[in-house]
Parts: C-alpha cells; structure tokens; sequence
C-alpha cells in the first residue's frame, strides 16, 4: 500500500483546484475521500465546493501521510542493504525523493505530528533553501557568544545579526563533481565582539570590545558532491572571499577588513571556512577558522546555530602582533516575523 502512495509531486494550487470546482457543481471527493489519492485530496481540500467534507478529506490526508512516511523509512533501509543492486538502489532513491516531496506538500495543508524529521530534518542543503526561497532569503539572529583571549571563557557578549543571501544562475539538476555550481553572495550586519585584539608588548592583555560588523561575501563553489546514502544531502565546496569594516568602542577609525579562503558548505547557515588575511590598523596577517552548524530545529522551521570561530596569528608573523582569540555562540537564527511575534507574546 505504501508503494502505491509514491507519486512525483501534488503541487495543485487552490486556483487550479477552484477552476475544478466550476466545472463540477458537486465534490469530487464527497463519497471517496478515503480511496483517493493525495493529489485528488489536497485539490479537494483546497475546493470551496468541499467545505462540508473537508474534516473527512483531513484525515484521508493524515493516513496518507503516515504511509508515506513509513514508504520512506522503507526506502532507507532499502538504500542501506548491501545487496540492492545500484540500479534499484537509484529507483529507490528516486521514490524516496518523490516521497519526501509529497510529504511536504501534504503536510503544508494538514498539520500532524510523528514525521517532521522527514520532511524537514535538522541539517537542509541548498536544493531545500532554494525549494522555499527561490535562491535568495534574508535572516535576522539573536544569540550570545563567549570569547577567549586571556582565558578561557572570559566574557560573554549578546550577538545580533542579519544576513541577507542570493544565488545567481543556475545550476544542473543532480550534477556531481567539478565544475561551475554559480555564484553565491551574502553579505551581513553583525553586532558581537571583537574577533583580533590588537596588544602592544608580550605582556599586554587583548582587550574584548563590543564591535559592529558589515561584511560582504562572495563564495564560487568549484566541488558538488553528495554525502548521504539516500542522496538527500549534497554540499558544495570552494573558493570565497570576504570584505567588510568593523568598529570596536575604543576605534578612532573604521578598519577594513579583508579575508580569502575555501567554504565547504551545505548551505548558507551550515559551513565550515578556512580563511586567511587581516583587519587595516589592528593587526597583520591572520588565520580564521569558523564553522557554523544546527543544533535544534523548532517546529516552525526555524534553528539554533552553534558557532566557533578561532582567530589566531600565522606562523611567520610576529607573536607581538596580536592574541590568538577564541569565540564560541549560540544563535536563533529567524525570520524577523518570529522574532517580533515573540516579543508581542511576551508583552
């Protein structure tokens, strides 16, 4: 039965399934609601005609949605058995996506609990931003960080950011390996702490400062590849750079800020950066390494992030030049809707 559930996508619109309705004086789905299938139910659903059935058509829906839910699970481990062929394991992999995307479309008319890890898991890539964004987003992120420089977790700071996002061209559909995947550009406003403390002799102690930070960032990945058995992840990895300014309190002046490096990313809030440069008028070259990755996923789709950035002096600079300093966070990572209706709730 689970099988026969695996359809490819039931994107019907709620005009598409009026203009059904004008055709028809009656419901199509007022005596077989229950046999069905999804893409009948979810136009009915959507059908002015069906107000007086619509209770019967959501629980139809809910018990598809389970199956579906169990097909996949069935699919997983199809894909995990050593002795699926790879030709299946690819029709399973397909079904599984199929699945997966009906599951989704399902679950956006009729709300049910038991598969939202399913549907949305934890950790997304960019084919699932892409789905719900069209390749470009914006986040607002509250949060707070612990920076280390003269010990470990000397201060903790409040850490509020936006970040704005935008893919250009397009890119081909399940293709792995080297080659041009776009050009993918975000930049960001950042309120958090200082991330070089500039020191005057061995002794001096590096100094944590409130700091604002406007950085744009240019990444071109190179590298696609897939990183999950069911294909249901991919990441990309290649070459970014990063420009912005920073002002700390104690600034006279707005320094430059300047890094290049290599991204390997699932999407724009899940990353790992190798980065190399420097901040004009604070310090000489420096190393950063940064990550980023969820940790919590509420049910409305948003997260918490847990973040780490380590920035420390390269190898043949001058160890006069700057303390090495450590900064660990956690951030709610949101759309400024969810941010204001929590502060209404909570007013």
């Amino acid at each position: 039965m689970c099988l026969a559930l695996v359809m490819p996508g039931y994107a019907q619109t709620p005009a598409a399934a009026s203009n059904e309705a004008a055709d028809s004086p009656h419901c199509r789905c007022a005596v077989n609601a229950l046999k069905d299938g999804v893409n009948e139910l979810l136009g009915c659903f959507y059908d002015p005609r069906c107000g007086e059935v619509k209770s019967q058509i959501a629980v139809a829906l809910r018990a598809h949605g389970y199956g579906l839910g169990e097909a996949m699970r069935g699919y997983a481990i199809l894909l995990a058995s050593p002795e699926v062929g790879a030709d299946q394991k690819e029709e399973y992999r397909l079904a599984w996506q199929q699945s997966r995307a009906s599951l989704k479309a399902l679950k956006k008319a009729i709300p049910f609990r038991g598969y939202e890890e399913q549907v949305d898991p934890l950790v997304v890539d960019f084919d699932d931003y892409e789905a719900n964004f069209h390749r470009y987003y914006y986040r607002f992120s509250i949060g707070f960080e612990y920076i280390s420089i003269n010990s470990l977790f000397q201060t903790g700071v409040p850490r509020i950011g936006f970040l704005v996002y935008r893919r250009y061209s397009e890119v081909p559909e399940m293709h792995e390996g080297f080659g041009f995947y776009g050009v993918h550009f975000s930049g960001g406003l950042l309120m958090t702490s200082s991330a070089e403390a500039q020191i005057n002799d061995k002794t001096a102690k590096g100094n944590v400062e409130n700091t604002l930070e406007v950085t744009a960032e240019v990444f071109v990945p190179v590298l696609h590849s897939i990183i999950s058995l069911d294909r249901s992840s991919t990441d990309y990895m290649g070459f970014m750079a990063a420009y912005g300014a920073k002002k700390t309190d104690t600034d006279a002046q707005i320094s430059s800020r300047g890094y290049f490096g290599i991204r390997n990313i699932l999407n724009p809030e899940t990353y790992v950066d190798i980065l190399l440069g420097r901040t004009v008028s604070v310090s000489k070259q420096r190393l950063e390494i940064r990550g980023q990755l969820p940790v919590y996923k509420f049910v409305h789709g948003s997260r918490i992030y847990l973040g780490g950035i380590m920035n420390t002096r390269v190898p043949w600079s001058s160890p006069e030049d700057s303390r090495d300093v450590l900064r660990f966070y956690l951030t709610w990572n949101v759309e400024l809707d969810r941010i204001l209706g929590l502060f209404s709730t909570a007013m």
